[in-house]
């Protein structure tokens, strides 16, 4: 029993520090990604920027109507808008990495990896099933364990005990002190010693119940465990093969948008159109759609002209 108490300590002790570990890479992506989502809409404001510019200069010669020119100047104020709602944010992540590493929060920190979507592509799962060594079913089965010890010695309490016991020893006699001159004489005994639990019998039994009880309860609370967490696995696989769908189809398609982006900037420089084609200012968000690092995802949001930019972790 002390050995399993002992052994579920351990199982404790691991799973919170699995949990932190888990909670700091969380934390570590979350600032990697907020920062992608920085640069996106840095870009995306200099390009609204871009925008204003031209349609400020055409404003002025009287080629384009007063309706685009405000337009171009509301998506204007909107990309700088996001702009300091994401570096916010940054800010935000970056705290609570400090928080995770336990360390100031206004500590300086260099990260050097970045968000790369293409490794996507050729992520995979493990292919060792995980679930067995799981700290949350380790403890589980050494909870199972301590239970049947407990019914164990509970049910040794309840059963009669029947022992052997003696004496050998030698007595001195005499109304002297003449030990060594007189006789000494023989006081030896065997016996045999039945013990019946009898005060304690509904107590223990009572006791035996609740450790089958608790012994069921651990085995069906371990059954549904690995169910969830088989169903776990099997959401991500599948959340990763949609993401990397996502990814390929919307890798040909952003691509085409950049060119059309190029031309209808062009041409609205030219004046030959006065509205902005909506597909160059689509941004590209990583976005992981349950959680990092449990669920992969891919999410194509609009920044500012079209939407709010990569909202984060889901």
């Amino acid at each position: 029993i002390v050995r399993n108490t002992g052994a579920l300590d351990a199982e404790k002790v691991r799973q919170r520090r699995t949990d932190v570990q888990v909670k700091i890479a969380e934390a570590y992506l979350n600032v990697l990604l907020k920062d992608l989502q920085r640069t996106l809409a840095r870009a995306d404001a200099a390009r609204q920027r871009a925008y204003f510019e031209v349609a400020d200069g055409q404003h002025r010669l009287g080629t384009l109507p007063e309706a685009d020119y405000l337009t171009a100047r509301l998506n204007d104020q909107n990309g700088q808008l996001t702009v300091r709602k994401t570096e916010q944010a940054y800010r935000a992540a970056q705290a609570t990495f400090c928080y995770q590493l336990n360390i100031e929060p206004d500590t300086t920190l260099v990260l050097t990896d970045r968000l790369d979507p293409s490794s996507l592509a050729t992520a995979d799962l493990p292919a060792a099933n995980p679930v067995a060594e799981r700290p949350e079913l380790r403890q589980l089965r050494l909870q199972r364990e301590g239970h049947a010890l407990q019914e164990r010695k509970v049910l040794a309490g309840l059963r009669p005990t029947l022992s052997l016991y003696g004496n050998y020893s030698v007595q001195f006699l005499a109304n002297n002190f003449k030990y060594f001159q007189n006789r000494w004489f023989p006081f030896n005994y065997l016996g045999l010693n039945l013990s019946v639990p009898l005060s304690g019998q509904f107590t223990r039994r009572a006791n035996l119940q609740t450790h089958r009880l608790q012994a069921r309860q651990t085995e069906l609370t371990l059954r549904q465990t690995e169910a969830d967490i088989a169903h776990e696995i099997q959401q991500a696989a599948r959340d990763l093969d949609a993401a990397r769908n996502t990814l390929q189809t919307t890798q040909g398609s952003f691509e085409l948008a950049r060119q059309l982006a190029a031309l209808q900037k062009e041409q609205h420089r030219l004046g030959t159109s006065a509205e902005v084609f909506e597909v160059e200012k689509n941004g590209v968000a990583f976005r992981p759609s349950r959680g990092l690092p449990q669920r992969f995802g891919l999410a194509f949001e609009q920044p500012p002209g079209g939407g709010e930019l990569g909202e984060g972790l889901a």
